[in-house]
């Protein structure tokens, strides 16, 4: 036996159940929550490992690369590093290819981007054109529904994580967020409230 299964069968030996589907399917896979390609040169902090089944585990992968792009985006600065910029590319280019609408969606048309300039008291701040102002926007169904299934899917880990328990397959989860608008060169709006059950 390898390594690698070793490891593997060590960890769901106290771990024999998937701890996002309710309780009842037998975990097959270690799943990272939240993904390693969501941090800077995939450092992923130990101890955020949990027991999944096949389905639960690949249920959020498309997600996860929305999650990435927005969070690499949100902390995108002159002061990015090469290896920065590099990383910040790769989900991006992983949401282009995943979410081609969404993704041509995000860039804002020059009277979008001065109709939010006017509603949020903001100035072109050197800027040449409207067009040239780096704004985005992530309000599209399909982001919306990502961060929907990352946050309850973070939720169920953390909640196993910090309670040795599984959320019920009955319960009911429900994430609220409000993104203010930042300073800096990428402008985000979100205002959203939903409902989110758990991976099914």
């Amino acid at each position: 036996m390898g390594d690698k299964k070793r490891r593997k069968q060590a960890f769901l030996a106290p771990h024999p159940v998937c701890c996002f589907c309710g309780g009842s399917t037998p975990a097959s896979t270690e799943d990272h929550v939240p993904a390693r390609g969501i941090f800077d040169a995939r450092q992923w902090p130990e101890g955020y490992s949990f027991p999944a089944c096949e389905p639960c585990n690949g249920l959020t992968r498309h997600d996860e690369k929305i999650v990435a792009m927005l969070a690499r985006l949100l902390n995108f600065d002159d002061n990015t590093t090469e290896l920065q910029n590099f990383e910040t590319r790769r989900p991006m280019d992983a949401v282009r290819q995943a979410f081609p609408g969404a993704f041509r969606a995000m860039r804002l048309r020059p009277n979008e981007v001065g109709s939010f300039l006017k509603r949020t008291g903001r100035s072109r701040d050197g800027y040449e054109t409207l067009g040239d102002i780096p704004v985005i926007s992530i309000g599209q169904p399909d982001f919306m529904q990502a961060l929907r299934s990352f946050a309850t899917k973070l939720f169920c880990a953390l909640h196993y994580k910090h309670t040795g328990r599984i959320v019920p397959a009955s319960d009911v989860i429900i994430t609220k967020s409000n993104v203010q608008v930042f300073d800096g060169k990428i402008f985000l709006q979100m205002s959203c409230a939903w409902l989110a059950t758990r991976p099914s």
